[in-house]
């Protein structure tokens, strides 16, 4: 693709009037060499909310550029079907990312489905998902998350491959859900 091409599809797409031609352009940017027209590409797919795209934005979930697979999960979030939670939650439990942080952030936007795959999670083997899910867990707004992030805060001071601690992690979470969950003052 030459660089008209490419701004001819970009200034295209830039409507968002879904057509299976506008999806198949953004799928094609979703690939370009410049991570810039990945990212936009994956933000463009999740408001039009293609879910034909999943097969697309679950490969751009192992992207080199995290900013590509942080778009692809928010992107699968807003999409926000069973096929897209399932991608996210395959990805996320095969714990091959070091900061999936991404990733617990798109899961904890499907409600109580979502709220099912962190709390799953926050009992693996890995301090890595341990720890995020219990951010994940935080930004739910689920009440029933309390008492999962309460014991890893009280019991699971085991430190992930870049140091953070999972006790951390259910503390920050404890007053993330707090405040997602605290009655509005009226």
């Amino acid at each position: 693709m030459n660089r008209d091409q490419v701004w001819e599809i970009w200034e295209r797409t830039k409507s968002l009037q879904p057509s299976e031609e506008l999806i198949r352009d953004l799928e094609c940017m979703l690939v370009h060499p410049y991570q810039l027209y990945r990212i936009e590409a994956a933000e463009r797919l999740g408001r039009l909310s293609a879910s034909q795209s999943i097969p697309m934005l679950a490969a751009g979930l192992n992207d080199r550029c995290e900013y590509v697979a942080a778009a692809s999960a928010e992107a699968l979030a807003l999409i926000g079907n069973s096929e897209a939670l399932e991608v996210l939650s395959c990805s996320f439990e095969d714990d091959q990312i070091e900061k999936p942080h991404y990733l617990a952030n798109a899961i904890s936007k499907f409600g109580l489905n979502g709220f099912e795959v962190l709390k799953r999670c926050a009992s693996s083997n890995s301090a890595t998902l341990r720890y995020f899910s219990a951010r994940g867990l935080g930004s739910t707004g689920i009440a029933d998350a309390l008492p999962i992030l309460e014991k890893l805060a009280e019991s699971d001071f085991e430190k992930t491959l870049f140091g953070g601690a999972v006790s951390t992690a259910a503390k920050d979470a404890i007053t993330t859900l707090k405040r997602l969950t605290k009655p509005d003052d009226k």
